[in-house]
């Protein structure tokens, strides 16, 4: 008999343009040899799914370039298809299960508001909503955010595979910090994982062990009880750190327009898992969730020369350059896009140029040079990022700036009153008025 790991993603439905909307990825040991009505039922039990009121409709995708291609698992023939993919690269092709109410006929083609608000209208859609985690409050709002209710979410049960030994982590803090008790580590290793109440004398531990030849882990052992005194519960809780925060929170911060502040963070958390937080734990969080969704500044920036490749190729004619130090790392960029140096020509030749600090992580310069057009409108025709404001950046940028718009007849800089700038128009333009 063979086992082994199969990842299934339940909770969200195929939206119009054929693509799976929502859900989670949960793991699960599966047996190679089973047939479909056995393999159905074991999804359905391990997704906890009445399939006396709901329909569950099995898809997988054996191109995951073309996310339109799906194939139904109804027979065994095509399950015998799906577990081949499945045992073969179990983290590439994964099980897509939505379910829908009998009433509806069989269309697993539809939006996720449409199927909600749909079986919300029969007499089981409370089981439905719960199912995918919605309370009835938020079904038809315009907030994407689906809320972690469900209890199921925080329970870990033995035989569960998770993703990654952080993942195993993150639901165990998840399912601690509901209960309001706490674990310390007893033992841990790169292939195995213990963990045991703070009260040495309870009994209540959890095991877990690293599926052989895969990075995913399982829950090998798994004692619920806890036999020590309520005094062990906690209202702040250790393991409501700003990682595990963070990463319940992320989806908060998908839409860029959103603004879910520190203090809001602390209300949130106090709501939804009944414990306080402090500020600087939920300016953290923040933190943490802007990094995992828009990940940090230093990847930012190692996509800096794919992002002016990119530029010139869309808009040609356009001037670009980056200087790095000897380490390797960012020091200077400038660019003048090609409509700029177009339009600088019917500017009038008074060039105002300043610099600004950006926010964020690094505390960079951006130099910028504007002028006036025809309309008598601020035209900004280029720009510079350097490390700090002084002689050497001043420098770079002018010469910079003037390999690419040259000197001109009558020209005129107006700038502020900052050593550093004046000295650097001396040096490269000499004869123009500053």
């Amino acid at each position: 008999m063979t086992i082994f790991s199969m990842w299934i993603r339940h909770g969200g439905t195929f939206g119009p343009n054929l693509q799976y909307v929502g859900g989670k990825l949960v793991g699960k040991l599966t047996k190679f040899e089973m047939g479909y009505e056995n393999f159905k039922d074991f999804v359905s039990s391990f997704l906890k799914i009445d399939c006396k009121k709901l329909v569950v409709d099995m898809k997988f995708n054996p191109d995951m370039q073309e996310m339109s291609d799906w194939y139904d698992i109804m027979d065994d023939d095509s399950l015998f298809i799906f577990l081949c993919y499945a045992f073969e690269n179990p983290k590439k092709y994964h099980l897509f299960v939505s379910v829908y109410a009998k009433s509806e006929g069989h269309s697993s083609f539809r939006s996720s508001k449409e199927s909600i608000k749909d079986t919300q209208s029969t007499k089981f859609g409370d089981e439905y909503l719960e199912f995918f985690g919605y309370k009835e409050s938020t079904v038809g709002s315009n907030d994407p955010i689906r809320r972690e209710d469900d209890g199921n979410l925080f329970d870990v049960e033995v035989s569960d595979v998770f993703s990654s030994k952080q993942e195993f982590q993150k639901r165990l803090h998840l399912m601690m910090i509901r209960t309001r008790y706490e674990f310390k580590v007893h033992k841990s290793s790169p292939s195995f994982l213990v963990v045991r109440c703070m009260d040495n004398n309870c009994s209540w531990r959890v095991r877990g062990m690293r599926v052989m030849n895969t990075g995913c882990w399982m829950v090998a052992k798994f004692v619920k009880e806890h036999s020590c005194a309520v005094d062990y519960k906690r209202e702040g809780h250790r393991h409501a750190t700003s990682w595990v925060i963070g990463d319940c929170l992320k989806n908060r911060y998908i839409a860029h327009s959103r603004t879910f502040k520190p203090k809001d963070i602390v209300d949130d958390v106090r709501e939804r898992f009944g414990v306080q937080i402090t500020y600087n734990k939920a300016w953290r969080a923040r933190e943490v969730a802007y990094d995992t969704l828009r990940g940090t500044p230093e990847e930012s920036y190692t996509f800096l020369p794919s992002f002016l490749h990119v530029l010139v190729e869309c808009n040609p004619g356009t001037t670009t350059d980056l200087v790095l130090t000897q380490e390797g790392r960012f020091n200077y960029f400038f660019f003048a896009l090609a409509a700029s140096k177009e339009g600088y020509k019917l500017c009038r030749p008074v060039v105002c140029v300043d610099g600004a600090h950006l926010k964020g992580k690094y505390k960079w310069m951006m130099f910028t040079t504007v002028c006036k057009d025809g309309n008598n409108s601020i035209f900004p025709f280029a720009w510079g990022v350097g490390d700090v404001e002084n002689d050497s950046s001043w420098l770079w940028f002018f010469t910079k700036f003037k390999q690419v718009y040259m000197d001109r007849l009558g020209l005129v800089i107006v700038s502020d009153r900052h050593p550093s700038i004046a000295k650097a128009i001396r040096e490269i333009y000499p004869g123009v008025f500053h």
